[in-house]
């Protein structure tokens, strides 16, 4: 008998598929090898710790550590936080 199991998107799981979209548009138009690498590094994970259950706080620790070994934290960092701000907006205009 199989169980179906929900997967609830909360504020910081949304920024992070947005990041980790952004990343993908970013390797597929990079130049740099080194840098692909190290957003394909960054990112790798990602699916599986999302699949299994791994807390978002746990995975975006995952992301920036890695990123920070790759030398890309600023840009992941930066991507992060606007990726965050399109999911926390202030609908009061």
């Amino acid at each position: 008998m199989k169980t179906k199991t929900t997967l609830t998107i909360n504020t910081e799981l949304a920024a992070i598929l947005d990041t980790m979209g952004i990343a993908l548009i970013e390797i597929r138009a990079c130049e740099d090898l080194q840098t692909c690498h190290a957003l394909a590094s960054v990112f790798h994970n990602v699916p599986a710790g999302i699949r299994i259950g791994i807390p978002s706080e746990k995975i975006l620790e995952g992301i920036f550590a890695e990123a920070k070994r790759w030398e890309v934290e600023r840009f992941i960092k930066n991507q992060y936080a606007l990726s965050l701000s399109k999911f926390t907006h202030s609908n009061e205009d």
